[in-house]
C-alpha cells in the first residue's frame, strides 16, 4: 500500500483521491476551503500530526494553476508529481526539472482512443480533426460556473477543453506548431470568459494539418476524432458511459502508481507534453484574441 498527498480537493482531486483508495492506498487529502471535506487545510508544514514529506509515495496538485507555487518550492525533488492539466504560470519554471512528473491529460488512458490512434500509425496521416464541445450550464452548477469557469483567469473554453485537444494532436502528429486561431464570447451565457475556439495547427516535423474546434455551446457533449489518409481514413467519438469515464481516470491512477514505485519508461504524458501544450495554449491567447 502506499501513500498519496492530494492537493486541491475540488471535483478533480476527489475523483483521484476515491480512486486511488479503491486501489487500496491511503490519501491525505489538503484544501484550503475548511468546507472541501479534505483531511486537512492546513499545509503540510503546519501538520503536527502528520509525518514529514518521506511519508508520502507521491504528490497529486488538483488545483488550479495559480496555486500551485507553495507545492511546487516545497515538495522535494525525491517525490513524482501529478499534475493536472493545464501546467499554467508553472510550465515553464518546470521545463528543465529532473523530477518525475505525470501530467493529467486523461484522454490518453481511453482504450477506444488508444485503438483509433494505434489503426493510424502505420498509416499516412494527411489531415486531422478534433472537436470537442458542451453545453455549460449542464456540465456545472450555477455557483462553479460563476466562480471558476466564468472568471478571466480561471476558467474559460481554452483552460478546459482546448489543452485536452492539443495533448490529443501531439499524441498522434508530434510537435505542433500554430498556423492560425480566432476565440471569443459567442453565446448568451453569462460568463466573462471565452466560450468558443478555433485552432488551426500543422506537425513541424511533417506539415500535416490538424483543426481544433472546442465550445461551450454544445447541448449533448462530443468528442469526436476524423483523420483523413490516402485511403480513406476514420472517426472515434466518446460514448461518455460511465465505464469508459472512470476507466480512464482508473488507469490515469495506476499508471502514477507504477511510476511512484519507479517505473522508469515514458508511457504518460510528461511535463514536457504539458509544457509544450501551454506554450500552444500562450500562442493561441496571443494571436487569436478578438
Amino acid at each position: 500500500m502506499a501513500k498519496f498527498l492530494v492537493a486541491g480537493y475540488g471535483s478533480i482531486g476527489k475523483c483521484h483521491a476515491s480512486v486511488l483508495r479503491d486501489l487500496g492506498h491511503k490519501v491525505v487529502s489538503y484544501d484550503p476551503n475548511p468546507n472541501a471535506g479534505a483531511t486537512t487545510s492546513r499545509l503540510p508544514d503546519e501538520m503536527q500530526w502528520e509525518a514529514g514529506w518521506e511519508s508520502y509515495d507521491g504528490v497529486l496538485l488538483c488545483m488550479h494553476p495559480n496555486a500551485r507555487g507553495w507545492w511546487l518550492r516545497h515538495v522535494p525533488n525525491t517525490l513524482p508529481l501529478f499534475v493536472e492539466k493545464p501546467l499554467g504560470i508553472d510550465a515553464f519554471s518546470l521545463s528543465h526539472t529532473t523530477r518525475r512528473i505525470m501530467v493529467g491529460f486523461c484522454w490518453r488512458w481511453n482504450l477506444a482512443l488508444k485503438a483509433f490512434r494505434s489503426e493510424f500509425q502505420e498509416q499516412r496521416i494527411c489531415s486531422m480533426g478534433i472537436y470537442g464541445g458542451h453545453w455549460l450550464p449542464n456540465w456545472h452548477d450555477e455557483s462553479h460556473t460563476e466562480r471558476y469557469h466564468g472568471t478571466p483567469g480561471l476558467g474559460g473554453v481554452i483552460n478546459d477543453s482546448l489543452s485536452h485537444a492539443l495533448y490529443i494532436a501531439r499524441w498522434f502528429l508530434g510537435d505542433l506548431e500554430l498556423a492560425g486561431a480566432t476565440y471569443g464570447h459567442l453565446s448568451a451565457l453569462d460568463i466573462q470568459t471565452e466560450d468558443v475556439c478555433a485552432v488551426l495547427l500543422r506537425a513541424k516535423d511533417t506539415g500535416i494539418p490538424c483543426s481544433i474546434n472546442v465550445d461551450y455551446l454544445c447541448r449533448e457533449r462530443r468528442h469526436a476524432i476524423s483523420v483523413i489518409t490516402p485511403n480513406g481514413g476514420g472517426g472515434w467519438e466518446c460514448m461518455f458511459t460511465e465505464s469508459e469515464i472512470d476507466g480512464m481516470y482508473e488507469r490515469q491512477m495506476i499508471r502514477f502508481v507504477e511510476v511512484c514505485e519507479g517505473e522508469r519508461s515514458y508511457g504518460y504524458p510528461t511535463y514536457l507534453d504539458g509544457v509544450a501544450v501551454q506554450f500552444l495554449m500562450n500562442e493561441v491567447r496571443d494571436t487569436g484574441a478578438r
